[in-house]
């Protein structure tokens, strides 16, 4: 009675283990099935943070792109402003150079004018004195050849004196 009570002992002890193992068994397939959803979870996030990773380096290529032409395009806008800023400015300074030119032109001119003008005044007063000289000298000339001719005539009487005796005083006073 011993033994058997022993081995019932024994034997609802062993029930008492399966009913643990079963318990355990459950535990385990709950514990099994926990780290596998975990599992699951944890590389379903490790995925996602690679896609994210790609999609976020994607993003990055397509941004850095997006501003390249962005960039190129400004390049080419503020070269085409430029152009057209230049291109005004020569047109500018073009004006203002036909301007200038046109300035120094009538400038020129009237100083050439005054200039023609001071010289023809100063012609016109040389060619006076030129012509007042030119009335003394002939005046002056005019003495002279007077003077001359007086000489002459004076020099002839007293040659016709010396050879006629004294008559000749008469003509040398009426040519004087």
């Amino acid at each position: 009675a011993r033994l058997e009570n022993r081995l019932d002992s024994l034997r609802s002890e062993l029930a008492r283990w399966g009913d643990v193992e079963a318990s355990l068994h459950g535990v385990r397939s709950e514990l099994e099935s926990r780290m596998e959803t975990q599992l699951e979870a944890r590389l379903e996030s490790l995925r996602l943070e690679h896609r994210l990773g790609d999609l976020r380096g994607e993003l990055e290529d397509r941004i850095d792109g997006q501003v390249k032409l962005r960039l190129d395009a400004l390049r080419i806008e503020s070269k085409q402003a430029l152009k057209v800023q230049i291109e005004d400015a020569q047109r500018n300074i073009a004006d203002d150079l036909v301007g200038l030119q046109q300035k120094l032109v009538t400038e020129l001119r009237a100083e050439t004018a005054a200039l023609l003008g001071r010289e023809s005044a100063a012609i016109a007063a040389l060619d006076e004195q030129l012509w007042i000289t030119d009335q003394r000298l002939g005046q002056r000339i005019d003495e002279l050849a007077h003077l001359h001719l007086r000489e002459r005539v004076a020099l002839a009487e007293r040659s016709l004196g010396v050879l006629g005796g004294g008559r000749g005083g008469g003509a040398a006073a009426a040519v004087a």
